[in-house]
């Protein structure tokens, strides 16, 4: 019997929630406003969206005619690397009008009456802060590549579980209700273990202050000189104790000393540090940036970044000049804090496609002398180098409509190459030799952030081409509704170059998420990494693409590991990260949709092939799996091949000779349903088996030995 029908006035759960409640995913009353906004204290912002439940029919959507781009026109001459503005979709940005209805969003907030077709590559969009304030997320940020292919899998196989995952529009931010009354027995050891927490989780990132004169801080601040120390010292005592617990996670008092101490040092920092610039006050905004990352607040840390961007740009401290005059010791101390502000200005705003704060050198190379080079900071050097090229690279892009030319894009992988080649050799390798396991880890992790960069670095670079490659992909694989004989996308495409640079960012994919699940299993990686989280949900969303279209079963295996190596890594950090569980999620709606997608492709085949063939003799004698018996066989040159055949038990009724039975997570019944176990995914297989030059291959693994 069908389900009866529950009335309004019977109804105990909401219908609806508020944005600032659907961004903070917590549950809502359905008042105006309601009691979770008005305990937050923001009852102004506590708006809803007017939409009824109609929706347009999976069928419709899966008839819709596909408009793909290609890089080649009908004649095979190379088409423009950078379309204009009116032949791009805004797929992207998507937004529901009252009738529940795809409506497109544009950058400024506008609806368009634009007709939705599939885009070329990634834009810009808009999305919903948790207080509903409109926020912009750029071309080259993992939200916006996910949002394209949302749009393009809508058009192709209709409305699922990852298209449909949530409010399209919100940008999850953390719950800020946190109780900062509780009282904690602390200790010397346990904040010293906590600072050793911070500099492993900064490692290769920030290189503010040598990690003596944290202790020697901390020595004092736990004696009876205490006045001695100034408020901005303390700040950043208190920051580095905030952001160890919140990184470490080890147990709840590690969660209390973050929130407590992290507001302790905000309260210093801001107690009139805005009057005056300082070396502190960057240092002091950089670490409460770190923090906001990592308590999944993107918007906050952004803007902590441009405060200390700001202040540094006062300070001078990327202009050479200004370090004339100095003594050894506060030369070396601007450059470092220079150096790690703009290095963590680019890993924080490039992945949110947002404009770096920071001002570049105003000139090549590095303004230390070479008698002052040590070895403190080595890890963050390697990364201000690499940080240089990815910001290049994201200026080309803007430059060239977010769509590099071949010639453009291998250029780029050659710089990258030459920068990996010349990293010391301890980056490569893992040695442990007489180090504690803190010492270990903080090597580890600076290593892996070098590596994350590059391979970012790569998949920026070579994302366009994985685009253009999967849309030809999609047109070749659509058996309902083919495209026109003679359209672009249906032509042979002469040139080598797409397939290959598309392998290309594939395989930077697998690299950053078999590296980064090798450093949790071996337990380097802390249990909040702030920026890794990020990457490796950028890397599952290239791998997923991957395997959504690919038929081809060379590779296929590596990249569905990778897959789930990505979800691994996103799971385990979801214990400590609402971020790294909403990645998770859509990462898990997204395996769903592939097995879905594979599923149907299989089912039309079949279809398509009974118009011609039919079975017309089928054996069901069933054979006992695991017995059999060898023979050898003359192969015709000489030599005996062993060869293995089956022997049949009749004593088995029903099983099924060589089914999915014998796969792992897969079972024969579920072959027409869509719970299909997502780490079964033996039964299908997708993936690109185009040759590519070694030329265009990341350099492999860029941090071994784990």
């Amino acid at each position: 019997m069908p389900r009866p029908k529950v009335r309004p006035e019977d109804r105990q759960r909401s219908s609806k929630a508020c944005l600032p409640c659907q961004a903070s995913k917590i549950r809502c009353d359905s008042q105006s406003p309601c009691m979770s906004c008005v305990r937050r204290e923001r009852a102004a912002a506590c708006t809803y969206i007017e939409s009824n439940s109609r929706r347009r029919s999976h069928r419709h959507l899966r008839d819709r005619p596909i408009r793909f781009v290609s890089r080649m026109n009908p004649e095979g001459a190379a088409a423009s690397s950078t379309p204009t503005r009116a032949s791009r979709s805004v797929a992207n940005n998507v937004n529901r009008n009252d009738d529940g209805q795809v409506k497109p969003l544009l950058a400024n907030g506008l609806p368009s009456t634009s007709v939705v077709e599939s885009p070329e590559c990634t834009e810009s969009r808009v999305l919903l802060s948790s207080k509903g304030e409109r926020v912009y997320i750029g071309e080259t940020s993992a939200l916006s590549f996910l949002q394209f292919l949302r749009g393009i899998m809508k058009q192709y196989m209709g409305p699922s579980s990852f298209t449909e995952n949530g409010p399209l529009n919100i940008m999850l931010e953390a719950d800020e209700n946190e109780d900062r009354t509780v009282v904690l027995e602390e200790s010397i050891e346990d904040k010293r273990e906590l600072i050793q927490a911070y500099f492993e989780a900064s490692s290769g990132f920030l290189d503010l202050f040598k990690k003596s004169d944290i202790y020697k801080v901390l020595q004092t601040e736990n004696s009876s000189h205490k006045k001695r120390l100034t408020k901005e010292d303390l700040a950043i005592l208190y920051l580095v104790i905030a952001i160890g617990g919140q990184c470490r996670g080890a147990n709840p008092t590690d969660h209390q000393y973050a929130v407590n101490y992290f507001s302790r040092g905000q309260q210093l920092g801001f107690d009139g540090m805005l009057k005056h610039p300082s070396i502190h006050m960057v240092r002091i905004f950089v670490l409460m940036a770190f923090y906001m990352l990592g308590a999944c607040h993107r918007n906050a840390a952004y803007m902590y970044l441009g405060v200390a961007s700001k202040a540094a740009a006062t300070l001078g401290l990327h202009i050479k000049r200004q370090y004339q005059g100095l003594s050894e010791e506060e030369y070396y101390i601007r450059w470092r804090v220079f150096r790690s502000l703009r290095v963590f200005d680019l890993v924080v705003s490039t992945p949110l496609g947002r404009p770096v704060s920071s001002l570049p050198l105003d000139h090549d190379g590095s303004p230390l002398p070479d008698r002052m080079q040590n070895t403190d900071g080595e890890a963050v050097s390697a990364a201000f180098a690499g940080s240089k090229l990815l910001d290049e690279i994201v200026q080309k892009l803007k430059t060239m409509d977010n769509n590099l030319d071949s010639e453009t894009a291998e250029h780029f992988l050659h710089r990258l190459r030459l920068w990996i080649n010349n990293l010391p050799p301890e980056f490569r390798h893992l040695a442990a030799d007489n180090d504690t396991v803190p010492l270990v880890r903080e090597k580890a992790i600076g290593s892996i952030h070098v590596s994350c960069i590059y391979y970012f670095a790569i998949i920026l670079t070579t994302r366009s081409f994985l685009i253009s490659h999967l849309m030809t992909r999609l047109k070749e694989l659509s058996i309902l509704t083919p495209g026109p004989a003679g359209s672009p996308s249906t032509q042979g495409n002469t040139s080598t170059k797409i397939p290959q640079l598309a392998n290309v960012c594939t395989q930077a994919g697998a690299y950053m998420a078999n590296m980064c699940e090798k450093a949790m299993l071996s337990g380097l990686l802390l249990r909040n990494m702030c920026i890794v989280k990020a990457w490796v949900f950028a890397a599952g969303l290239i791998l997923g693409s991957s395997l959504f279209v690919y038929d081809d079963t060379e590779t296929r295996g590596e990249t569905e590991s990778a897959f789930q190596s990505a979800r691994h890594v996103l799971r385990n950090l979801a214990n400590l990260s609402p971020q790294a569980k909403h990645y998770d999620e859509i990462l898990t709606s997204f395996a769903e949709a592939i097995v879905k997608h594979r599923q149907h492709v299989v089912s039309e085949r079949q279809k398509a092939a009974k118009q011609y063939i039919d079975c017309i003799f089928d054996i069901d004698i069933t054979p006992t799996a695991g017995r059999g018996e060898r023979c050898e066989i003359d192969d015709g040159d000489g030599e005996d091949v062993d060869y293995f055949y089956p022997v049949f038990d009749e004593s088995i009724p029903g099983a099924v000779f060589g089914g999915l039975d014998n796969f792992p997570g897969v079972e024969s019944s579920n072959l027409d349903n869509t719970s299909v176990d997502l780490d079964g995914f033996s039964g299908f297989s997708f993936q690109d088996g185009a040759n590519w030059s070694i030329d265009h291959e990341p350099f492999g693994l860029l941090f071994e030995g784990m």
